[in-house]
């Protein structure tokens, strides 16, 4: 899995189904691990480009929660 993008932070989805990368432009990647030939889904976290440091997940009422910082 190449994502072309220098990693700062890595988490797994509760279920495991999915990576979730922070960048150090501020960007999360979602990568489906069920799906890699399909490109991850790329999202914004961050506007003005600081790097995520840390990620945490937490599953609340059927739905996961990401908190970065």
């Amino acid at each position: 899995m190449n994502v072309k993008v220098n990693p700062t932070a890595l988490e797994f989805s509760p279920e495991g189904g999915a990576i979730f990368i922070g960048t150090r432009n501020g960007k999360l990647l979602l990568v489906d691990l069920r799906s890699l030939d399909k490109a991850p889904k790329n999202i914004t976290i961050c506007g003005s480009g600081n790097p995520i440091q840390t990620m945490c997940m937490q599953v609340l009422e059927a739905r996961f929660v990401i908190r970065i910082s």
